[in-house]
């Protein structure tokens, strides 16, 4: 997968934008089999590391660059990135699938107790 990813665009920071997200998808889906949990570390550092290459890595022309003609595509890098974890995110949250275990189950290290798959 890694080696896809160098081969397809050369070794630049695309490259290394797709190795991050296949490295944090690989970690994120042994973590859930085993745990059923998935690590704030992974989940909230890829959002970051994806806001973060965004202007280094810029997608290729999608639909928000129809609505953004003549700005960079950096801009239009981060612009998509964050409207779409924003777009996203409130999807999770109003479907129930962002379900969190909350400070208190954090602190003690249980589980959270809503389920959406039982």
């Amino acid at each position: 997968m890694f080696w896809l990813a160098v081969r397809l665009n050369g070794l630049d920071w695309v490259a290394a934008k797709w190795c991050l997200f296949g490295f944090i998808l690989v970690e994120l889906l042994f973590s859930d089999l085993e745990t059923r949990i998935l690590p704030d570390e992974f989940t909230l550092g890829g959002w970051m590391a994806a806001i973060a290459l965004a202007p280094l890595a810029p997608p290729p022309r999608g639909v928000i660059a129809l609505f953004m003609e003549g700005q960079s595509a950096r801009f239009v890098g981060v612009a998509g990135a964050v409207l779409g974890s924003v777009i996203l995110g409130r999807a999770s949250v109003g479907s129930g699938l962002g379900v969190s275990a909350g400070p208190e189950a954090r602190r003690t290290g249980a589980r959270a107790t809503s389920n959406c798959w039982a």
